[in-house]
């Protein structure tokens, strides 16, 4: 991400959003192209801003109002984030942080699940920043994402044309065999327990309580599996492992 574009952007997402005052304080925006999306917000004590960075993670990028921070820290409920230090300028400091791909759905609950943010500086000076439109701005995003098919990390899943679907879900179930063997074998093994008693042919019923009677090893299946994968596909997956052990 180039330091100057961020910067520009930072500042006409200010003068857009002081109109909201009273309102929403976090706002999303459509990019040109799709990939250049954000959603930020302007505050009396920094200016915000959350964008898709050159790997593909998140990147927030926040310019607070005081030429002498040096230090700076947030946290969105129970989600921590530690803020580099990028540039002193004439308006305040600007700092930056990645959001690891893995940390994206944490770092989503956070910033949507509270009223309000913590922003820490220097000597451990503390500021509350608004979260107000949080989970509009990121309703926005998601349906964004997938009306444009971009490929967001998890808890965004974008909107795959349904022949893809089959696709994803075999490369998600490549991914769990190859990282996490023991899940897929725990599917496996409770689908043959299940369904091993059950009269042949199996009705719909008989698979569909055997399929619930997995629900355990299915939803650790899931949670492994979309540390790196999209969730819809994930479930996919998990259905797929279980199906093909399942005998039905």
């Amino acid at each position: 991400m180039h330091l100057m574009k961020v910067i520009a952007a930072i500042f006409l997402l200010s003068s857009a959003a002081r109109a909201a005052e009273y309102g929403d304080l976090w706002k999303f925006h459509k990019g040109a192209p799709p990939q250049k999306f954000s959603i930020g917000s302007h505050q009396s004590v920094a200016d915000l801003l959350i964008q898709l960075g050159p790997s593909g993670a998140f990147v927030m990028t926040v310019l607070i109002k005081d030429t002498r921070a040096t230090v700076a820290d947030l946290r969105f409920d129970s989600y921590a984030l530690h803020l580099f230090n990028i540039q002193s300028l004439p308006q305040g400091t600007l700092f930056s942080a990645e959001i690891s791909r893995k940390d994206t759905k944490a770092f989503v609950h956070g910033l949507t699940s509270a009223l309000e943010g913590e922003l820490t500086t220097d000597g451990g000076a503390k500021t509350q920043i608004s979260l107000a439109g949080t989970s509009s701005a990121v309703d926005a995003l998601n349906a964004y994402a997938a009306s444009n098919d971009l490929a967001l990390p998890p808890p965004f899943t974008p909107n795959r044309p349904a022949k893809d679907e089959l696709a994803a879900d075999m490369q998600a179930l490549t991914f769990m065999k190859s990282a996490h063997p023991a899940a897929v074998d725990e599917i496996a093994s409770c689908a043959r327990t299940s369904t091993v008693r059950l009269p042949k042919p199996i009705s719909p019923n008989d698979m569909k309580q055997a399929f619930l009677a997995c629900s355990e090893a299915r939803e650790a299946f899931r949670m492994l599996c979309a540390e790196g994968m999209p969730n819809s596909a994930c479930l996919g997956a998990a259905s797929a492992v279980f199906l093909g052990f399942s005998g039905g």
